[in-house]
């Protein structure tokens, strides 16, 4: 519970402002005559936190997973969790022995989604993962922009091979969702570690719980959009036959605008811009049209290839549904620029 207590600010020497701290207050978390403390703004707050505390490194959090005749994806997911909940040292333990078909699983699962991993113990009965990879040497910004530009770039070549055909596009895009799936876990691995600690914010890069909690959603919309890259990506490489070209045509149409749509929903979002969130939602008034021309192509498209058309239509469809999403999230984050404050 926060306690509350009033102080008058005085004015010293002409130029600097003092308040007095409460004694009891101070002295539980340390401040005495003569500590030196740090003084931190957060948007229209400041707070005092004791050097000491300040400085002192997060203790080091260690997780034992007891195998115990677990399954290889029962197993991966104990280790993603560990891992996003901030865990340094991830230790796989089984007595009875690991067998070699889940030590590979592990190795695989360290390539394919985990950022800054390595195994340091690889005994019969242990495999202990040590996490390098730290916030100072990939803050969140950076990681974020990082897994956006994945991101767009499995919407480009999903596009290119949805409209050509393109198998190896196609295969392209499949291999970059492992990719976008691995920022994806170590941002909110970040986040995590800002809610525990808030005080890691600067090393991070985030401002306030509120932008957090933001960056946590839009994170998780991104992994959505690019799993539907995926599924567009996937429905060429299984098809055996070509969509007719009126319906392709149609479909790629409506494709473009959720790529334009996605780029808007991103940039307004990266550069905190209101007005281009609003573009955004607006742009996907356009659908209206084009998704009338759609159901009319698809009725005379021929009845082998409805199914797949729905498919693609719909994972089309959601890419504009989250990036719509984004936008609105811009819009909550940013409205006191666009409000007049009483």
């Amino acid at each position: 519970m926060r306690e509350k207590n009033i102080r008058n600010v005085l004015i010293v020497g002409g130029s600097t402002l003092v308040v007095s701290l409460p004694k009891k207050w101070a002295e539980e978390i340390g401040i005495r005559p003569g500590s030196q403390v740090v003084l931190e703004r957060e948007k229209d707050k400041i707070a005092v936190i004791p050097l000491e505390k300040y400085k002192k490194p997060m203790k080091e959090k260690k997780a034992i997973i007891r195998i115990n005749g677990k399954n290889t994806n029962s197993v991966s997911r104990l280790i993603i969790s560990s891992y996003i909940n901030g865990y340094k040292e991830i230790s796989l333990v089984d007595n009875n022995g690991i067998t070699i078909e889940l030590r590979n699983s592990i190795k695989e699962l360290l390539k394919r989604k985990i950022v800054g991993s390595e195994i340091i113990l690889d005994s019969p009965t242990e495999v202990k993962i040590k996490v390098l990879v730290n916030q100072e040497e990939l803050p969140l910004i950076n990681a974020f922009r990082r897994m956006y530009f994945l991101t767009k770039n499995m919407i480009e070549d999903a596009g290119h091979a949805l409209l050509n055909w393109d198998i190896e596009k196609a295969m392209n895009v499949l291999q970059l969702d492992d990719e976008v799936d691995r920022f994806g876990f170590y941002i909110v691995r970040l986040l995590n570690t800002y809610v525990e600690n808030p005080n890691a914010s600067s090393e991070i890069g985030i401002i306030d719980l509120k932008e957090a909690l933001g960056y946590r959603v839009v994170v998780k919309f991104l992994e959505r959009i690019a799993d539907h890259a995926s599924n567009i990506s996937k429905f060429i490489l299984e098809s055996e036959k070509r969509i007719d070209e009126l319906t392709l045509n149609r479909l790629h149409e409506m494709y473009k605008v959720a790529s334009e749509m996605f780029e808007y929903a991103l940039t307004s979002f990266m550069k905190k811009d209101y007005e281009l969130a609003e573009k955004t939602i607006s742009k996907a008034k356009t659908l209206l049209v084009n998704e009338k021309e759609l159901e009319q192509a698809m009725v005379k498209a021929p009845v082998g290839s409805h199914p797949y058309v729905r498919i693609i239509y719909e994972s089309i469809k959601r890419i504009i549904d989250y990036s719509s999403d984004i936008a609105e999230i811009t819009i909550d984050l940013n409205i006191e620029k666009v409000l007049d404050k009483l």
